[in-house]
């Protein structure tokens, strides 16, 4: 019997799961030995959904592969390990201890880490951080912060420095716990990547209605004796402070291809077939550059996982990935947001219509270009998101009225049809397909999963597929 060649995965995060799943649904499972490389001690989990275990859930909530899903599919899984470099010519990666891994084909699925800003006084004299600051990034950095602010222990005044949706989901999950709770961002508008200045505005007066306080302004000094006591910002403000997290952005994982001899910039430099200048070695997710671009969604990493899987697994050695679209659809800390394409008009003839209803929170701005839809921002509207994407990812042509867009569902019945409009954004799953598997048994939140694959990206649709069973009648279980 020939030996199966060996394919090694560096990272066992998102991407690296979706990557796996694909691989074994075309059969990749036999056609490989496969063996997964990951720090942590656990099989895959949500990292999106970390909020949740700092608000008290717990792993098994948010973790999607168990130990033993690999040992299931044949899959060799290491963790609380990491591959320093690769040697190339030898086929081997190195563990540490002097432990090798050999392969014929690896795959880079190292994602990002997350960035602390140089700030005063965030270490201590020994080098190590300050009592009282944290990161989150990882389970046991959830964990952690999650023994420090149980509201048990009696509220504290906790900082989140990054109003970006990490940071505004663990400020929503901390005020609801009782804490007092200010968010510190640079800028003048919350989530300035996806929203422009007055979607940032509405969303700001949105978390403010919850009790959550936002400062605008740079953060640069940790005022700390023994812990942490205050922030300094750059104008001399002091905000006085128990807990501090720094939710300030990421930044793609290159040193292993870099320490192995492989392109990198931004990220690991890769082409339409996501392969890196190692002709034996590709690259997905957060960690991968392609056309020098660096995602930090999830729903490009999934796509770029799916590529990888269909020519590696055989299933279609041609196919190509030719960049995503971007377009995030979130629920951030509780407020439906949508940003897709790009915030503003790029030229002087794009069409620009805004909606405000002040008195409701919400706020809707189109980009239209040649009678179709550039980009959008919404905020606090769920409803009208999911027949905007459907307009940006199809390229269909705009009512005459655009506003009609917005109107509610029986007005907009022209697009797609019933059941047409995306429920799952990461996944691409229509309503329509889970009403299909709700009728086919699927009755609890984790058999939609399984089943249609919706709610396993960033989580922001699992109210939906609850709304969805509850419609049915259906054990709404999460």
């Amino acid at each position: 019997m020939t030996a199966r060649p060996g394919l090694l995965v560096v990272g066992n995060g998102m991407a690296a799961e979706r990557f796996l799943d694909e691989l074994v649904f075309v059969g990749g499972a036999e056609r490989y030995e496969i063996t997964v490389v990951g720090e942590e001690p656990t099989g895959a989990y949500n990292r999106i959904m970390l909020a949740r275990v700092v608000g008290g859930a717990g792993p098994d909530e948010i973790t999607t592969k168990p130990a033993g899903w690999y040992a299931v599919n044949g899959i060799r899984l290491v963790t609380r390990r990491w591959v320093q470099r690769l040697d190339l010519a030898r086929g081997e990666a190195v563990i540490g201890d002097g432990e090798t891994v050999g392969f014929d084909r690896c795959v880079l699925a190292t994602g990002s880490s997350a960035w602390m800003p140089p700030v005063a006084g965030i270490r201590t004299a020994e080098g190590v951080r300050q009592a009282g600051v944290h990161l989150l990034r990882t389970m046991e950095d959830g964990l952690a912060l999650r023994r420090e602010t149980d509201p048990a222990g009696g509220r504290r005044r906790i900082s989140v420095v990054g109003g970006g949706l990490l940071g505004l989901e663990l400020a929503r999950t901390f005020v609801d716990q009782g804490h007092r709770v200010t968010v510190l961002h640079v800028g003048d508008t919350l989530m300035q990547t996806q929203l422009d200045r007055l979607g940032g505005t509405v969303l700001r007066d949105a978390v403010a209605a919850m009790g959550i306080e936002v400062v605008f302004g740079q953060t640069e000094a940790v005022l700390a004796r023994d812990r942490l006591e205050a922030l300094r910002l750059d104008d001399g403000r002091v905000v006085p402070t128990d807990t501090a997290v720094f939710a300030t952005g990421t930044r793609p994982r290159i040193e292993t291809a870099a320490a192995s001899g492989i392109e990198v910039a931004r990220g690991i430099l890769v082409d339409d077939r996501l392969t890196t200048s190692a002709p034996t070695v590709s690259a997905i997710g957060e960690c991968a550059e392609h056309d020098g671009v660096t995602y930090g969604l999830v729903a490009p990493c999934f796509e770029q996982a799916g590529v990888l899987a269909a020519i590696l697994g055989g299933s279609d050695p041609e196919a190509r990935y030719r960049g995503s679209k971007v377009c995030a659809k979130l629920k951030v800390a509780g407020v439906d947001v949508a940003s897709m394409g790009p915030i503003e008009a790029v030229e002087d003839t794009d069409e620009v219509v805004q909606v405000i209803e002040e008195r409701r929170g919400v706020y809707r701005k189109l980009i239209i270009r040649d009678g179709r839809l550039l980009g959008a921002v919404v905020v606090g509207d769920g409803e009208s998101t999911a027949r905007l994407v459907q307009l940006f990812d199809s390229g269909e042509r705009m009512p005459p009225n655009p506003v009609d867009v917005l109107c509610s569902p029986p007005a907009f019945a022209r697009v797609g049809g019933p059941g047409s409009a995306e429920l799952c954004n990461c996944n691409r799953v229509s309503e329509a397909t889970v009403e299909e598997a709700i009728g086919a048994g699927s009755d609890t939140v984790e058999k939609l999963r399984a089943s249609t694959r919706a709610g396993t990206g960033c989580g922001s649709c699992v109210s939906r597929l609850v709304e969805a069973l509850e419609r049915h009648g259906a054990l709404s279980v999460v």
